[in-house]
């Protein structure tokens, strides 16, 4: 069973100009290769990762395909976000909650996911990614 404080393996991603570029276009923002938007966070903490989403959900028995929803997504910046550097990905299972709604049982899983400039040495942003999977016949 996975409890809040597991770690999961550490990942890595390099921000490149493309990826800037199109999620600024994919966001409204302004399509720049060189000032990337803020939230492209988001995207450095789940494609940098060290697991995958379906990874991440199966190790809570979620079979791939199941209604899992993205609840909230937190972003809290402690660098700027720079083109062209490497970052390292530190995730941990910050709370695993059972709770009752009105569709039934689901569970409330926030994954922490620390972003790390390896260039300058320091944590450049910290997501928090709160998931929302039905428990269905479950207490």
């Amino acid at each position: 069973m996975v409890t809040a404080g597991q770690r999961l393996p550490n990942g890595s991603i390099r921000l490149k100009p493309h990826y800037a570029s199109l999620w600024g276009y994919c966001v409204c923002g302004d399509p720049d290769a060189i000032v990337p938007h803020p939230s492209i966070g988001w995207f450095l903490a789940m494609r940098g990762g060290g697991v995958t989403i379906d990874e991440l959900l199966g190790l809570f028995d979620v079979e791939p395909g199941t209604s899992t929803v993205l609840g909230e997504a937190e972003l809290e910046f402690h660098a700027p976000l720079r083109v062209g550097s490497d970052y390292r990905t530190e995730s941990t299972i910050a709370e695993v909650e059972r709770k009752v709604g009105r569709s039934g049982p689901f569970d409330r899983i926030v994954l922490r996911v620390d972003v790390l400039d390896q260039g300058h040495a320091q944590r450049a942003c910290t997501l928090w990614n709160t998931m929302i999977v039905p428990r269905p016949g479950s207490a």
